[in-house]
């Protein structure tokens, strides 16, 4: 029996100019489009499978930089030329079909962070500390989204993820995120299949997001049936198991 291998690819935004905070512009540097055109002319030869342009869904947040990168990472595995050198060389490729698509969970609005202290000790020490105090909705006095409201928040981007991959003609989501986001997610997918279900440590899953990671859901299909004959996450050489009749149910 044929299998039809089906991804979802959780994705963190590529490398960007840094403004006088230290917190990331709207716009990727020309070396990170670069890196990631590269790493994703490689997708094939480490996930498998062919992908036409209609078989790509393309989801990303407000910002420009997390559409280039989506578009740099279709451009890698389309083998789309010429190749991008720079974010204004993705906007005149033709991706023949590719959805883009918009989706506000991928974004960060309604997100409250206590920015002083976010300054004050960096990103990967605060979310650690969000990750940790995951139902504590106060730091040092100040209002945040809690990491367990943003987690429930955020987990059914994998849902309607795998609603799409039961399209016939949609064999490859690309989830393109943010900081605390990619994160967020990609613990979400491991949860699935891991006790205690209410906490896993970031470095579990291969330690915090950095720019241009990208962690993949991999799914393989019966051709016949199209029951799921094998699913895991796939992240830097590492695999993880799922539970994708869990993650379908994700709200």
């Amino acid at each position: 029996m044929s299998t039809i291998r089906k991804v979802i690819t959780i994705a963190r935004h590529g490398s960007t100019p840094l403004d006088e905070r230290g917190f990331s512009m709207d716009s990727l540097v020309d070396k990170s489009v670069q890196t990631m055109y590269a790493q994703s002319r490689g997708f094939e030869a480490e996930i498998g499978a062919g992908y036409k342009p209609a078989d790509i869904l393309a989801l990303h947040s407000d910002k420009r930089r997390t559409w280039a990168t989506a578009a740099t990472r279709v451009a890698g595995i389309r083998g789309i030329t010429p190749e991008p050198k720079t974010q204004a060389d993705l906007e005149g490729l033709q991706y023949d079909g590719v959805s883009f698509v918009q989706d506000a969970r991928l974004g960060y609005l309604d997100l409250k962070s206590n920015e002083p202290e976010l300054n004050r000790i960096g990103l990967p020490a605060y979310l650690a500390w969000q990750i940790k105090n995951r139902c504590f909705a106060y730091m040092n006095g100040v209002p945040i989204t809690s990491f367990q409201e943003m987690y429930d928040g955020r987990k059914g981007i994998l849902a309607h993820a795998l609603r799409e991959l039961d399209l016939p003609n949609r064999n490859l989501v690309i989830a393109s995120t943010h900081a605390f986001l990619s994160d967020t997610i990609a613990m979400a997918a491991a949860d699935s299949a891991r006790k205690p279900f209410d906490y896993v440590d970031s470095d579990g899953i291969g330690g915090q997001f950095g720019k241009e990671d990208v962690m993949h859901l991999v799914v393989d299909t019966n051709d016949a049936s199209g029951s799921v004959s094998q699913a895991k996450l796939v992240r830097k050489g590492q695999t993880f198991p799922v539970d994708i009749a869990r993650i379908r149910a994700y709200k």
